[in-house]
């Protein structure tokens, strides 16, 4: 098991490779035990595949030494965040899914507007692109063109 470690800042940072089974947790825990929790101590995921049992055992002994300071699992994937619901480790501890990446190179546009761009990924999934608030089109009294707002306009605007 490949194991990247990180200090930033006063925090210990921690990426493994692969997946934790009870064949590596160990070897794991033993890395987790031998760095200083400084500041805090945070758990990257990207490179985790899968966490066994014992893995969580392991995880859940680094989250008790490092106390009241700052510990959290970052980046996890859909599977592994999975795991920590189903076994309510994501009630005890901090863990965040990793954002999911998507390009809208070679898609389709249908549509634009003041806003941004709407692009077709697949037959299912679009997505809008907003621009930027300085390059989004506005009138003259700074709202955005083309936004249907709750305020009335017009003579009548005060009667609801």
């Amino acid at each position: 098991m490949d194991i990247a470690i990180r200090i930033d800042g006063g925090y210990t940072e921690i990426s493994p490779q692969g997946s934790i089974t009870s064949l590596n947790a160990e070897e794991f825990g033993e890395v987790l035990n031998k760095q200083e929790i400084g500041e805090g101590m945070i758990l990257d995921f990207k490179n985790l595949e899968y966490i066994s049992s014992a893995g969580l055992r392991v995880v859940l002994a680094a989250k008790k030494r490092a106390g009241d300071k700052l510990f959290k699992v970052v980046n996890v994937n859909q599977s592994v965040k999975n795991i920590f619901d189903v076994t309510g480790f994501s009630e005890i501890m901090d863990v965040e899914k990793a954002p999911r990446h998507i390009s809208a190179e070679g898609c389709p546009k249908i549509g634009s507007g003041a806003c941004g761009e709407v692009f077709r990924l697949d037959e299912e999934t679009i997505i809008k692109l907003y621009y930027p608030p300085h390059l989004q089109k506005r009138d003259r009294a700074g709202e955005v063109l083309g936004q249907k707002g709750l305020r009335p306009r017009g003579p009548d605007r005060h009667q609801l």
